[in-house]
């Protein structure tokens, strides 16, 4: 996949990220949703997430309840799906400037 994505289309899809959990529209999604959001079965977006080519996941109460952000994986999707090291290292650089 060629990355096209300027820092400035990161910084947009972040904002989106922010006006959706102050809006109360940003869920944390269980895998299942999470894979009928991005259009692949559970089994497929499971393997995507061991694979390290999903964001990462948020593991809520002793570690056996991982939840996605429907905020960020919509964010991924227009960034053109990266890797999630790609995408870690677009949104901390991003992160950096917003602090």
């Amino acid at each position: 996949m060629i990355d096209t994505t300027t820092q400035a289309d990161v910084t947009a899809l972040l904002a989106r990220l922010v006006e959706l959990a102050e809006a109360g529209q940003a869920e944390g999604l269980d895998a299942a949703s999470a894979a009928r959001l991005i259009g692949v079965s559970r089994s497929k977006f499971l393997a995507m997430d061991s694979a390290g080519h999903v964001p990462s996941r948020v593991e809520l109460g002793d570690g056996r309840c991982p939840r996605w952000s429907r905020g960020e994986l919509v964010a991924w999707l227009r960034a053109g799906a990266p890797t999630r090291v790609t995408w870690q290292q677009r949104r901390d650089l991003v992160m950096k400037g917003v602090r």
